[in-house]
C-alpha cells in the first residue's frame, strides 16, 4: 500500500482522487488507483479501487463503519450487476447514487426540525402545511435553555451539510472525468456508446440530486439565520416581561413599607403623646409633691402639657438640625449644549408619504 493509499484512510476528510501505477521502468502505465472517501456525518465510505491497464479488469475495496450502509451497498452491485459489467467505474456510480439517497434523508430530516421551530414561533407563512407538535416536543421547545443549544447545534449541521454537499457535487463531476481519463489511455479499448451511456446517465442524476439538496441546505441557512434572531427577539421579550413583573412586585413592596412606616410613625406620635403624661403621673403617685386639692389637678394637667410640649419640641429641634437635608444629596443634572442655529436661508424637505415638498 503507497502513502496516498494509505493516506485516505487515515484523513478525516472527503477526497476523491486517482493516482497512475507505472512498471518498474516508469515507462507503462499499468494501472490506475482511486481514491475515495464519501461521508456524511460519522459514516463515510472509503473505497481504492485499482482498475489494470489495458485488460479493464478491477479489484476494489470498500469499507464503512456502519455496517447497514455496507449491507444496502452490497445489494445495490447484486442489483446492478449489468452496470458493472458494462464500466469498471461502475461501482463509484453505486457509491454516488446511495450517498445521494443519504444526503437527501438527511436534509429531509433537517428541514422538519427547522419547520418544528418555525411553527413553535409561529413563524410560518400562512398556506403552508404546518407539522402537528406533539406535547413532549412543545415542552421540550418552550425550554429556554434546550431551544438555544438545539438552534446551535442544527445550525452547525446545517454548515457542515452546505461542505458536504459541496464535495458531493465534486465527486459527481470526478466520476464523470474518471471515464475520460479511462479512455484516454493509450492501450485502452474504448466502451460501447450504449455501456458509458449506463453510467453518465446514473452519475448525471446522482448530480442533480446533490445540487437540490445543496440548494435546500442554502435555503435552510437562510431561514435558520431568521430562527435564531427571532429566538433572541423572544427572548428578550419574555426577559423584558419578567423585569416588568419584578417592577411590579417592587411597588407592591414600596407600597406595603410605605404603609408600615405610617403605621411605625403613627405609634411614635402617640408614644411621643402619652409618654410624658405617664412619667407626670408616676412622679405624682410617689407622693413627691405635697399639694393642696384645689391646686393639685391643674398643677398635673399644666405639668403635663408642659412636659409634653418639650418633648415635641425637641423632637423638631432633630429633625431640624440633626438630619441632613435630602438636597445635599442631589447632583445636578448634566447641562446638554443648545444646538446650533439653523441659517434662515436652509432649504427645509418636508417627506410625508413618499413626496417630497418643499415650504413656499
Amino acid at each position: 500500500m503507497n502513502t496516498v493509499t494509505y493516506g485516505v484512510y487515515t484523513t478525516a476528510r472527503q477526497n476523491c482522487s486517482y493516482v497512475l501505477e507505472y512498471d518498474d521502468a516508469l515507462q507503462n502505465l499499468q494501472a490506475i488507483i482511486f481514491l475515495v472517501r464519501c461521508p456524511i456525518l460519522s459514516r463515510s465510505i472509503v473505497c481504492v479501487m485499482r482498475v489494470q491497464i489495458p485488460t479493464l479488469s478491477c479489484v476494489a475495496f470498500v469499507c464503512c463503519p456502519h455496517a447497514p450502509d455496507l449491507d444496502r451497498l452490497r445489494d445495490s452491485c447484486k442489483a446492478s450487476h449489468v452496470l458493472l459489467r458494462a464500466s469498471p467505474l461502475g461501482l463509484l456510480a453505486l457509491i454516488y447514487e446511495q450517498r445521494g439517497l443519504d444526503y437527501e434523508g438527511w436534509v429531509t430530516r433537517v428541514a422538519l426540525e427547522s419547520h418544528e421551530i418555525e411553527v413553535f414561533m409561529r413563524m410560518s407563512p400562512p398556506g403552508w402545511t404546518y407539522h402537528r407538535l406533539s406535547p413532549s416536543r412543545y415542552k421540550e421547545l418552550s425550554d429556554t435553555d434546550r431551544l438555544l443549544s438545539r438552534l446551535q447545534s442544527t445550525d452547525i449541521e446545517i454548515c457542515h451539510g452546505h461542505s458536504i454537499m459541496t464535495f458531493a457535487v465534486r465527486f459527481g463531476k470526478f466520476c464523470t472525468e474518471a471515464l475520460d481519463v479511462i479512455e484516454g489511455k493509450p492501450g485502452v479499448p474504448k466502451l460501447a456508446p450504449g455501456a458509458r451511456a449506463m453510467v453518465e446517465d446514473r452519475i448525471r442524476f446522482s448530480i442533480s440530486r446533490c445540487l437540490s439538496v445543496r440548494e435546500r441546505f442554502e435555503e435552510l441557512t437562510h431561514r435558520h439565520r431568521g430562527q435564531i434572531n427571532a429566538s433572541f427577539s423572544l427572548i428578550a421579550q419574555k426577559d423584558s416581561k419578567v423585569n416588568q413583573a419584578m417592577a411590579g412586585i417592587g411597588v407592591d413592596v414600596a407600597r406595603v413599607t410605605a404603609l408600615d412606616s405610617r403605621t411605625m410613625k403613627t405609634i411614635g406620635v402617640l408614644t411621643l403623646i402619652f409618654l410624658p403624661s405617664s412619667l407626670v403621673t408616676s412622679l405624682w403617685q410617689a407622693n413627691i409633691f405635697h399639694l393642696s386639692e384645689d391646686t393639685n389637678g391643674k398643677v398635673y394637667a399644666g405639668t403635663t402639657v408642659a412636659v409634653t410640649a418639650a418633648v415635641f419640641f425637641c423632637w423638631w429641634l432633630y429633625m431640624r438640625l440633626f438630619e441632613k437635608p435630602l438636597e445635599q444629596y442631589s447632583y445636578p443634572l448634566p447641562q446638554t449644549p443648545a444646538p446650533d442655529p439653523v441659517p434662515s436661508s436652509a432649504l427645509f424637505t418636508h417627506v410625508r408619504f413618499g413626496e417630497a415638498q418643499s415650504p413656499s
